[in-house]
């Protein structure tokens, strides 16, 4: 099968992923070429995407289509008011043009939930986001108190958040969500007409309070009587997810899944993380089999709330579940290892503990918690369909989602910052790309001698994520 992608945007995870796993399993994905694409804060003409879509078209079986780069030209640029709603009604109206033209051709659409917050694209965008952060969680929470009192004291909160915003922030802010949402709304229309084969709305930064709430409550109305439509948390899985969809299509496969904690909800997120678990895996079409011999295993945090990062607190805890993970390696289960102890990278307590990170089939621990699930459950349709693990991929993950997230980025940070540079906003992007391999390539511990060496770039000018790509020396076939 031949997928014509058009991705979230020209990061790695959006783009490389979606190729390599489709590639893995037999199948082709087409995306625009790199002129088309947008870089950073410079957002993909809508013209540049109509006809890299046209044009792949012709020689592909399907399409997966993300909405805020049809629109907007990226996932940064739908938070800018750079198209007006009408105009961003117009552009996403050209799917009813596509699906005319290539009828035969169904299109997976996903589409996103603007953040509760802004953009932070320099250091001095900090205080704003936090202040929009609060503003928009006390703003719902206000709504949703009985007592007057409380209310008042949110209300306050909030008044007091608003006052560290600038106005013309704010403003903009709220035409941004209006219209985006509108967006959102007309995506469900489109599949209530058939235009799309199914929808993937995907909430991004979405915690448990906040702007986003009232949003939801509308498009699930919207969604009433509708099959194949899904909200849930996440965004830069989107795309790795409805590739694999449209490939598995009809042909459901089945996982386990072992929760090593209790109940929790991830940071960014706003509902218990078992609820966007299980509605990925219905998404994806991997039905829940405590029989079958592949196991998602969460590495859930300590206590019902996930933390941005580990203490010694979660000691105990966290050798506890590398035993568990050892255990169930040793019994030849293939696991594909889903690190959610702390938010965006992985436990370096865990990774130092587990003896089995060889046996490993997948791991995940980029980012918020379901931008981890949904890379990880991509990669085990891929697999699965292939018949053996893609080990260079696992590694990448492992030397990405780890090393680069919880190890190194940190000090890197602060070694540019000592050079006089923002790392929300690199000055000098090559320098950075040198020190960054440079501390790859002298990286010690037990994960590179299960990796390798690597070679590790920065997709765009700031740290807040890194290209990394390996080469193994083979691969093993799926147990």
């Amino acid at each position: 099968m031949t997928i014509a992608l058009l991705p979230l945007d020209s990061r790695p995870c959006n783009v490389r992923f979606p190729v390599q796993l489709a590639a893995w399993c037999g199948h082709k994905v087409l995306v625009p070429e790199r002129e088309e694409m947008d870089d950073f804060t410079s957002p993909a003409p809508f013209a540049a995407s109509r006809e890299a879509l046209l044009r792949m078209g012709e020689g592909a079986d399907a399409f997966v289509i993300c909405a805020d780069h049809l629109i907007y030209g990226s996932l940064l640029a739908s938070r800018a008011y750079a198209v007006d709603t009408e105009e961003a009604l117009e552009r996403l109206d050209f799917l009813r043009e596509l699906h005319a033209r290539f009828p035969e051709k169904p299109i997976q659409l996903v589409s996103t939930i603007m953040r509760s917050s802004l953009s932070t694209l320099c250091a001095g965008d900090l205080e704003a986001y936090e202040a929009m952060s609060v503003y928009s969680e006390c703003t719902d929470r206000a709504q949703t108190v009985r007592s007057s009192k409380e209310r008042a004291a949110l209300l306050s909160r909030a008044e007091e958040a608003k006052a560290h915003i600038p106005g013309e922030v704010l403003e903009r802010y709220m035409q941004v969500r209006a219209r985006n949402h509108a967006v959102n709304r007309a995506c469900i229309a489109l599949r209530r007409e058939n235009v799309v084969s199914s929808l993937l709305i995907l909430m991004e930064d979405a915690p448990k309070f906040g702007f986003h709430r009232s949003e939801q409550r509308t498009l699930l109305k919207d969604m009433q009587g509708l099959t194949a439509v899904f909200l849930q948390n996440g965004t830069d899985e989107g795309g790795c997810l409805a590739v694999m969809r449209q490939i598995l299509a009809s042909s459901p496969m089945e996982m386990d899944v072992c929760y090593l904690g209790g109940d929790f909800t991830a940071r960014y997120e706003d509902r218990e993380f078992a609820e966007n678990v299980f509605s990925c895996m219905a998404y994806l079409g991997v039905e829940y089999d405590p029989a079958s011999p592949a196991v998602l295993a969460i590495a859930c945090p300590s206590g019902k709330e996930q933390p941005e990062q580990e203490s010694d607190a979660d000691e105990a805890h966290v050798r506890a579940v590398a035993r568990c993970i050892d255990e169930m390696a040793d019994a030849g289960s293939p696991i594909y290892l889903l690190d959610l102890i702390h938010a965006n990278g992985g436990s370096t307590r865990l990774m130092n503990t587990l003896k089995s990170l060889d046996l490993l089939c997948g791991y995940s621990a980029w980012n918020t918690a379901s931008n981890s699930l949904g890379t990880l459950l991509a990669q085990y349709v891929s697999d699965r369909l292939a018949g053996k693990v893609q080990t260079d991929f696992r590694n990448a993950r492992f030397l990405d989602d780890y090393v680069y997230q919880s190890e190194i980025r940190p000090e890197l940070n602060a070694r540019l910052r000592d050079e006089g540079e923002d790392p929300f906003r690199l000055r000098d992007k090559a320098g950075a790309e040198r020190m960054l391999q440079s501390m790859f390539d002298a990286y010690p511990g037990p994960v590179m001698q299960v990796t390798g060496r690597c070679r590790a770039r920065l997709p765009w000018a700031r740290t807040f994520e890194a290209d990394i790509e390996v080469n193994a020396d083979g691969e093993r076939t799926e147990g």
